[in-house]
């Protein structure tokens, strides 16, 4: 059985295989996160062109209290719509449920990102704002907060059918440098 992951010099790489649908995911040990600002410094490769492969970092409860961050090729139609040119990469940035929320950008392909969620509390119910480099890319109050919902923290490489328009024809990869977390 192949492990799917190396840590060398304190980086974890995470890969999935051609032809699978590798679903390679690290979770923190406990479900005990709340509000506060969670950080991902990730290394966002070329990744296949088509390829159904997804960089995930990302906040789980359950499937209707899930925040992420999922990054791939996209499918074309997608990409279309975002007029992503032959250097970037899709990315969704996505609350599964109550109330689902999805915003569709692009990033460059081949570089270091900051990836960050900020849950700051409002009535005891989350506000979720997503942010990439530092910049503010969409925000969502919740219906939920910390007294019914708590998170795992995840990173992820996996093959989903979603962001791509065929099963990955190579093997896709990212790197993790860290992930932070600061309650407040």
């Amino acid at each position: 059985m192949m492990d799917n992951y190396s840590l060398k010099d304190g980086i974890l790489e995470i890969y999935t295989r051609p032809d699978t649908y590798d679903r390679i995911k690290f979770r923190s040990e406990d479900k005990a996160y709340v509000q506060g600002k969670y950080s991902w410094r990730v290394f966002v490769p070329e990744m296949g062109t088509g390829d159904m492969s997804s960089i995930g970092c990302f906040l789980y409860s359950d499937d209707q209290h899930e925040l992420d961050f999922e990054i791939g090729y996209g499918k074309e139609t997608v990409r279309n719509s975002l007029n992503a040119t032959d250097d970037e990469l899709v990315v969704y940035i996505t609350s599964q449920g109550n109330p689902h929320h999805q915003l569709k950008t692009t990033i460059k392909r081949n570089q270091w990102y900051n990836l960050d969620i900020d849950l700051e509390l409002s009535g005891g119910k989350y506000i979720a704002t997503w942010y990439i480099n530092g910049n503010s890319v969409t925000s969502r109050e919740l219906d939920f907060g910390p007294d019914e919902t708590k998170f795992y923290v995840f990173v992820s490489v996996e093959n989903l059918t979603f962001m791509g328009d065929h099963i990955p024809a190579q093997r896709n990869y990212a790197q993790f440098d860290y992930m932070e977390y600061q309650y407040n």
